[in-house]
């Protein structure tokens, strides 16, 4: 009897727990798919922003668009899905290939909005940000063409690389920091503030392991984890190489992309055994011994609460993450740029042209607009509330993000975060290379940093096995290429009948030549090299 009761309940259970996943499913599909909410006209909008403030902000604006709205005699309503950044790639392409995407999704180059994709599955605003947004009358901003409202005129933030096509309004900028507790700095070094040369910070964290040795508790100068290090290595390795862009750039834009470096190491003219490549990694190497062993193996959050517990003075961050920090340290924080080498520097000076800029915190990112969907009116309309003076200046007051509008200013708690961008580009790095060189950098790492690696281990591993990586990488892009430029000399040649009728003017169809005519040169290009390069690059692939 005991048993029959027993197995009852757990059936019940179970069938009560598959109820309500059912359940749980065909409410979220109530809310989120078309056509299957009343008849008020929903914008949905989809991103993967989880941060403090970033999602109540959006539905913050969201709200005062449907009251604008309302004011004007039209119903509508904002709905917001927030995807897990894990799984957006795959459900962005997913949606847009069945026809059943979102009025707007949030893109970026890195969670698989490619150049392929854009010019497939978005459509170009250029047009459309050519006039003045309406939003913006009354205000410092009134009669500005929209594109000229944001800080660099879309030019960076909106445009997809290599399509010369507007595609995305940005939301924000973002810049890398050291957070770090001031207390616990004054209480080791006497100090409030951390060092502004790089030899000098690294003095001061050999002063810290020093006292936490002397006074026995455990205390590291850098909080670490995989995500922290490879903002830090980043940075640094930006730092210290500008020279290289002026090495690889062979398109004379002053940067240095990811095919420009691919394609400068398949072509020998580049390595990482390079003075201010060695440099670099024998940098990486001194700072990853301020760190706690075994670091690579731990996650943000490891990191985020060995800093919280007062076991490191300093945490590597991003402004994205400001509104947690300050909410959830308990301690007063202090806010600074990494110290970077300055030229000349006898040790570390060898790539570096002067002080770097944030230049790297615009870049390709925020709402596009997919093709065909049924609502275009709609999403361009919030779009141009959203990034207007007034409504997008409350955005950034609520969100703490950093502003890309001209004439908001950032909030107090946001100031150190502001971007410099009187500075040089900070060099090209491996890491953001490709997927094949991002997968082998993470793997292996480990060889170049204490208590076991080091600068020559790790090159003499990549010595062996970078060529072929490369190589890989490169047959990628130059898929990803091809398959661009292909779809983009439909959309020229269809753009080129469009300023024939006078619906595109000359100038604008001579910007998209020479930027096809760019990529095309480039993609032939890359097929040029050394014999022994060559026989390394596996064939460009047919469509």
């Amino acid at each position: 009897m005991n048993r029959r009761f027993k197995r009852l309940w757990v059936g019940l259970g179970f069938s009560i727990a598959i109820g309500t996943y059912l359940f749980s499913t065909l409410w979220v599909a109530r809310e989120w798919l078309p056509g299957v909410t009343d008849d008020v006209p929903t914008l949905r909008v989809s991103h993967w922003l989880l941060e403090t403030g970033y999602r109540e902000s959006l539905d913050e604006i969201g709200r005062l668009w449907e009251q604008e709205n309302l004011r004007a005699g039209r119903r509508v309503r904002f709905q917001q899905l927030v995807v897990p950044t894990r799984v957006y790639a795959a459900w962005m392409r997913t949606n847009l290939v069945g026809k059943t995407a979102p009025d707007l999704i949030y893109v970026k180059r890195a969670n698989g909005a490619t150049e392929e994709m854009m010019a497939r599955y978005f459509e170009p605003l250029n047009e459309v940000v050519a006039k003045p947004n309406p939003y913006n009358a009354g205000t410092p901003l009134a009669g500005a063409r929209w594109s000229d409202t944001f800080v660099d005129n879309l030019a960076i933030t909106g445009t997809s690389p290599g399509l010369a096509d507007i595609y995305a309004i940005p939301t924000s900028a973002v810049s890398v920091r050291l957070y770090y507790n001031r207390a616990l700095l004054r209480e080791i070094t006497g100090r409030t503030e951390l060092p502004k040369r790089f030899g000098d910070f690294l003095a001061m964290c050999a002063d810290i392991r020093a006292w936490s040795a002397k006074n026995g508790r455990r205390v590291s100068p850098i909080a670490g984890s995989r995500y922290n290090t490879t903002l830090l290595f980043n940075l640094l390795i930006g730092g210290l190489t500008q020279t290289t862009t002026q090495l690889i750039d062979a398109r004379g834009d002053l940067a240095a992309g990811p095919a420009e470096l691919l394609f400068a190491m398949n072509q020998e003219k580049w390595s990482l055994n390079q003075p201010d490549q060695r440099a670099a990694l024998v940098a990486l190497n001194q700072l990853a011994g301020e760190m706690q062993p075994g670091f690579l193996q731990l996650q943000r959050e490891d990191a985020t609460i060995q800093f919280g517990q007062q076991q490191a003075v300093i945490l590597v961050g991003g402004s994205w993450s400001a509104n947690s920090m300050h909410s959830e340290i308990s301690f007063e924080l202090g806010i600074s740029a990494l110290p970077l080498p300055e030229s000349g520097d006898p040790i570390w000076g060898t790539g570096v042209r002067g002080p770097v800029g944030d230049n790297a915190g615009l870049f390709f990112e925020g709402f596009a607009l997919p093709v065909g969907g049924g609502q275009r009116e709609l999403a361009l309309d919030f779009l141009r509330f959203f990034s207007s003076w007034k409504a997008y200046s409350r955005y950034v007051e609520k969100s703490g993000c950093l502003p890309v509008v001209k004439n908001v200013a950032p909030t107090a708690q946001m100031k150190p975060f502001a971007l410099r961008q009187d500075g040089f580009r900070p060099g090209p790095t491996l890491y953001s290379t490709g997927e094949a060189s991002r997968r082998l950098w993470d793997q292996n790492v480990q060889l170049l940093l204490p208590p076991n690696g080091s600068v020559e281990k790790f090159l003499e591993f990549l010595r062996k096995r970078l060529p072929d990586t490369v190589a890989s990488d490169i047959a990628r892009w130059r898929r990803d290429a091809k398959a661009s430029f292909e779809l983009q000399d439909l959309l020229i040649e269809a753009r080129h009948q469009l300023s024939e009728a006078g619906a595109m003017t000359e100038a604008r169809l001579g910007t998209l030549l020479d930027s096809q005519s760019a990529t095309e040169n480039q993609y032939y290009a890359s097929f040029a090299g050394s014999a022994k390069a060559s026989e390394r690059t596996a064939p460009s692939p047919q469509k």
